[in-house]
């Protein structure tokens, strides 16, 4: 009937025209090719036989053409095996010591423009890609930073998806994580590095989103306010505790995020002011996953409430942010195979 006709009048996707077929990159993408040519071809077929005509017309001139058995191809064959290697995914706390690098990639839609310099998953894939002699990899991470916040501390948790890995045991010792991680010192004068690399499995890197929203974050903020601080204000904010938090989605987000409004904990603050310069301040922070920091210290034009300005009766806004911590059970520890001290020794050449 019509969905016949519709499917006899519909032309083959773009791709599929043209005698010469050229494979994708990938084994998944080649065969997602020949799937796509044979339904076309499969649907054409039906097509044609569902004219009532056409099918006489077969039964009755067609079966003279068919040689049975069918002669012997005067052609050669030609049979071109790809292979494709399971992903190995590898695990991990990145630093981001330097500003202005995004997480990811960062290339303008309206002027094709790189924003920042390079990123944090280009610097660990370079080095991991490479080590692995992979195509390339995908980043997993337990949250992201703004390009204008580093990441310190003990680092951001992560999982890297390493696509057909040729040197799928390139992790396997301790010696060869040591030298990945040494290589991403080395690397960009150590703008991002990382700590704690290993192997994982695919549920991890599955879960790893899950895992981060029931995170908590630690955060050290230099901040400005429009009058000087007095030791009453710096006492009234290093008593914030289990602070509720009402956050509607920032102005400057509301281009990619949906408009809403979230409650959200200011788990503790320490306030500090800086010695003979009173209008400037420390504040650090430990939230919950999701609070906008920023928003938190100037309003965001009252979105936020309350605020760190509401609470001193005066604007006041943010200089500059670090991220501390990310406090989230991670491979079996936040440095996995390290005591104590160790540990400490680690975290701090890192910083």
């Amino acid at each position: 009937g019509g969905g016949a006709h519709n499917k006899r009048r519909r032309a083959p996707p773009p791709h599929l025209v043209g005698s010469v077929f050229v494979p994708a990159e990938s084994p998944a993408g080649a065969w997602q090719n020949h799937g796509e040519r044979y339904n076309h071809a499969e649907r054409v077929a039906l097509g044609q036989l569902t004219d009532i005509a056409t099918l006489a017309r077969w039964r009755r001139d067609g079966r003279a053409l068919v040689t049975t058995p069918p002669s012997a191809p005067e052609v050669g064959a030609t049979v071109r095996m790809l292979t494709w290697r399971q992903p190995v995914y590898v695990g991990g706390r990145y630093l981001k010591r330097a500003r202005g690098v995004p997480q990811a990639p960062w290339i303008d839609s309206e002027t094709g423009v790189t924003i920042g310099e390079g990123s944090v998953q280009t610097s660990l894939d370079a080095v991991v890609s490479r080590a692995f002699r992979a195509d390339g990899s995908k980043l997993n991470a337990a949250g992201r930073e703004d390009i204008d916040v580093r990441m310190l501390g003990g680092g951001r948790p992560f999982i890297l998806e390493v696509h057909n890995p040729r040197r799928p045991n390139a992790a396997a010792t301790a010696e060869a994580r040591a030298a990945m991680e040494a290589a991403l010192e080395a690397a960009d004068g150590g703008a991002v590095a990382a700590v704690d690399i290993h192997v994982t499995d695919a549920a991890a890197y599955r879960a790893m989103h899950e895992a981060s929203e029931e995170k908590e974050k630690e955060y050290t903020a230099m901040c400005w306010a429009e009058k000087p601080l007095t030791l009453e204000d710096e006492l009234m904010l290093s008593g914030i505790k289990d602070l509720q938090i009402q956050q509607s989605t920032p102005v400057r987000v509301l281009h990619r995020r949906t408009s809403m409004t979230r409650p959200r904990t200011i788990v503790s603050c320490r306030c500090e002011r800086v010695p003979n310069a009173s209008r400037f301040f420390t504040l650090r922070l430990k939230t919950q996953a999701g609070t906008y920091v920023k928003e938190f210290v100037h309003g965001d034009f009252g979105r936020t409430r309350p605020n760190v300005g509401e609470m001193l009766g005066c604007a006041a806004d943010i200089i500059q942010l670090d991220v501390t911590d990310v406090v989230m059970d991670f491979a079996n520890g936040e440095l996995k195979g390290l005591d104590g001290d160790e540990r400490e020794g680690k975290i701090a050449k890192a910083e």
